[in-house]
């Protein structure tokens, strides 16, 4: 038996802990989704907490090696952001993720930040309605002309929309306020250090976490209040918490394993004017070797990672609930999240 070791999904949790009571529906039907695709892998990422599952052409799973006729097996159908937690008053408040991220009522999470009082409107959902991304190409043009010039007068579109801290060009070109969050937007590089995301000044996008420039950068900013919304998912009271995330991967062909990786950043940040107690951050996970009639589930708690498997000797295109999905033969893959 051969196993193609697949490494995937390093997430990083920063939280910040110190009502809309109207079920008005606000924010409901709002999402989007674009792919992650800098390497090996091909995952869809979404605005409202989910990883891989359901983006917005029906594309589903996160896929290693991704083929472009869609032959390939996933190896995780979804990853979805769970938060739970108490207030002083002791009510348990929980937002979750599960397979209502398609669009439909039975969601937790909507699209865009929220203010200071922890609440949204549907305007502003529909602002923020959308995933940013760029390009290492972009990055490292950008950086030829700064280092060049010392200025770079006519950036690359998406690196000018950029959501980062005080971008001065950002309402010009995306025709909405980019805001005055306390807590920052989406992670850059500051060349001068001034703590305003200025492209023309030499700044990039750049997640925290990463040491050299990825291949791709996605990012997304949401919440669990939407206007007043309902918790679909849950039926649970809205925490109030905004939650950015950053979503990146690098095309390594001397690293195979960083080559079928990607990585995940959540910035989870309490806007509910109360402090909160007993907070339970967690990854939901339905791994699917292919088909998940034959797959186990192991873990290594020492390094906070899980793997999944198959334990039969062939992956054979099992029929699950009917369909047959693409399998993987005799080069069967294990697919670990940390």
């Amino acid at each position: 038996m051969r196993l193609s070791t697949l490494a995937l999904s390093f997430f990083v949790l920063t939280i910040k802990l110190a009502a809309q009571t109207n079920p008005v529906e606000a924010c409901a039907n709002m999402f989007s989704s674009s792919y992650l695709h800098a390497n090996q892998a091909r995952a869809p990422i979404s605005n409202i907490g989910a990883f891989f599952y359901h983006a917005q052409d029906g594309f589903t799973g996160y896929h290693v090696p991704y083929q472009s006729n869609n032959s390939t097996a996933p190896t995780i159908f979804l990853n979805g952001l769970w938060i739970g937690a108490k207030n002083q008053a002791g009510d348990v408040k929980v937002a979750v993720t599960d397979y209502g991220v398609n669009g439909a009522s039975n969601i937790d999470f909507w699209p865009g930040p929220l203010n200071e009082n922890g609440e949204t409107d549907a305007a502003d959902c529909n602002d923020w309605n959308r995933i940013w991304s760029v390009r290492k190409y972009e990055i490292n043009n950008h950086l030829v002309e700064y280092l060049t010039n010392g200025t770079v007068p006519f950036p690359a579109a998406n690196i000018l929309t950029w959501p980062g801290h005080g971008n001065p060009y950002f309402e010009a070109e995306m025709g909405f306020d980019l805001g005055e969050s306390q807590n920052g937007l989406a992670p850059f590089f500051d060349q001068n250090a001034d703590g305003i995301y200025d492209p023309k000044k030499g700044d990039y996008p750049r997640p925290e976490a990463a040491a050299i420039t990825p291949d791709q950068i996605m990012w997304a900013v949401f919440n669990d209040q939407g206007g007043g919304t309902i918790h679909g998912a849950s039926n649970g009271q809205p925490l109030q918490v905004e939650v950015q995330v950053t979503a990146w991967a690098f095309d390594c062909l001397d690293k195979p394993s960083l080559s079928k990786s990607i990585f995940g950043s959540y910035k989870i940040i309490n806007k509910s004017g109360e402090a909160l107690d007993s907070v339970y951050l967690g990854l939901f996970q339905d791994a699917e070797i292919s088909c998940y009639h034959d797959d186990a589930v192991g873990c290594n708690e020492d390094l906070a990672t899980t793997f999944y498997y198959n334990i039969t000797d062939s992956d054979d295109g099992i029929a699950c609930n009917g369909p047959t999905i693409p399998d993987f033969a005799t080069n069967k893959p294990v697919n670990s999240v940390t």
